[in-house]
């Protein structure tokens, strides 16, 4: 947990979720300053088309990083939610 929110609690049966928040969070963040880093290039008149290859390339791998966290994430909160389903399920004696 990020030490300025450290006086935050979270329940118990939350923290997978808040991890997971907290993850997607900052790869969003992440692939937004790269983003931002390259928009440069594809804003200047005098980029060259290698500039221009390389900035598009990692555009690509930024957007496929993206795709991939985004999968694991919605996968994974698909798993908790079909457990927390099977659990309120089971017969209680």
């Amino acid at each position: 947990m990020h030490p300025a929110n450290s006086d935050l609690t979270v329940p118990t049966d939350a923290l997978p979720f808040a991890e997971l928040g907290d993850r997607l969070a900052r790869h969003l963040f992440d692939a937004g300053l790269r983003l931002d880093s390259l928009h440069t290039v594809f804003d200047r008149q005098t980029a060259s088309a290698a500039e221009l290859r390389h900035a598009s390339a990692a555009v690509g791998e930024v957007l496929d990083r993206l795709d991939a966290v985004l999968r694991e994430t919605a996968l994974t909160v698909l798993a908790f939610a079909a457990a927390d389903l099977a659990h309120d399920r089971e017969p209680t004696h």
